[in-house]
């Protein structure tokens, strides 16, 4: 019952305040470098940084270089000295495959100015700025070193992530995640870090801004954090249902394979009842001829079955663009939400029911 209460704390509580709440209070810990058919309408250790102008994308997502490079010039008109402060996204908007390719739907980006206590709060949706502002009520508490990177985190979200995964993270998860200067761990605060808290396992990953070393980890509960080795990490409880795992990368390849317009691959993966005879294969390659990219944001379980071959359902995010806007009762430019059921068949599994709603 803790367990699962504490889960729920970690989705609700914002990062500031969880930072708060988790970061204070511990021990340093130091390591080595390292089916329907769809006819309901839906409401529209260091390695090199990239640098240079963002290179052209199929899908509007930046990387955590990009996202600060980015607001980088904005914040200059605001600050010509202004240095990064802050860095993080939702992890919902988190890259299904972020620990590879370093990427976000979304972003928050915070700037300071060195000389006086004011920042500056940059809003990134896709590969957009949609918000700048100087924040009212919350200040800079740390002194800023002129050695801070100004520009860019010394090392990268997703560089900063394998020290993480080396440690014990799973990679399955989409973390809670921040790049942060004034942090409350009296340990760091002043000092660049990356934190990385993965609820499945209650346990949160501390690692350098700069030289990208872990420096701790500690496992959380209700009483505060301690300090947890790598060896207590691995006896944790998994944190999902191995069959859960499955059927997301399942759904993300099943997307994928539309967007490679690999249409047999893709409708292979689906039921006979859902596409078993030609006009409702017909159907399935209309639907996916209009999508010009698509690609699956975040995927989240809403029924589970009781027997371990009972279908189960995901809520769905998809990113889609189209190929003619306005011409779809079905799709939306821009973020579109599926409810997808998977089912056992055989020792594999097939996709029985695509919703636009339910």
């Amino acid at each position: 019952m803790k367990r699962k209460y504490f889960r729920l704390l970690i989705v609700i509580l914002a990062p500031g305040f969880f930072s708060g709440l988790i970061l204070t209070g511990c021990k340093k810990q130091e390591s080595e470098p390292i089916a329907t058919a769809e006819t309901g309408a839906e409401a529209p250790a260091e390695k090199p940084l990239e640098t240079g102008p963002k290179a052209q994308s199929d899908f509007p997502e930046l990387t955590s270089v990009q996202a600060a490079q980015l607001a980088y010039p904005e914040a200059r008109k605001w600050n010509s000295d202004a240095v990064l402060w802050y860095l993080t996204s939702p992890a919902k908007y988190l890259d299904y495959r972020w620990g590879e390719n370093d990427q976000a739907w979304q972003w928050v980006v915070i700037f300071v100015n060195p000389r006086n206590e004011k920042r500056y709060n940059i809003q990134i949706r896709g590969d957009r700025i949609v918000s700048q502002e100087e924040e009212k009520f919350v200040k800079r508490e740390s002194r800023v070193d002129p050695s801070f990177p100004k520009d860019r985190p010394g090392v990268s979200m997703k560089d900063a992530a394998q020290k993480a995964f080396e440690a014990g993270a799973p990679g399955w998860e989409k973390p809670m995640f921040y790049y942060i200067i004034d942090n409350n761990n009296p340990a760091y605060k002043g000092k660049p870090v990356w934190d990385f808290v993965f609820g499945s396992q209650m346990v949160a990953y501390t690692i350098d801004g700069i030289s990208g070393r872990l420096l701790e980890t500690r496992f959380l509960d209700l009483a505060g954090s301690k300090p947890i080795t790598a060896e207590e990490i691995k006896s944790l409880p998994p944190g999902k249902d191995e069959n859960q795992i499955q059927d997301e990368d399942f759904i993300y390849g099943f997307y994928d394979l539309v967007n490679q317009k690999k249409l047999d691959e893709a409708i292979a993966m689906m039921t006979g009842e859902l596409a078993g005879n030609d006009q409702a294969r017909q159907m399935w390659e209309n639907v996916f001829a209009n999508l010009e990219k698509v690609k699956v944001i975040d995927l989240a379980a809403e029924d589970q079955g009781s027997g371990e071959n009972s279908p189960r359902v995901y809520r769905v995010l998809i990113y889609a663009r189209l190929k003619n806007p306005g011409q779809s009762r079905n799709w939306s430019e821009g973020e579109n939400t599926r409810w997808i059921t998977v089912s056992a068949w055989g020792e594999a599994r097939k996709i029985s029911q695509i919703a636009a709603g339910r």
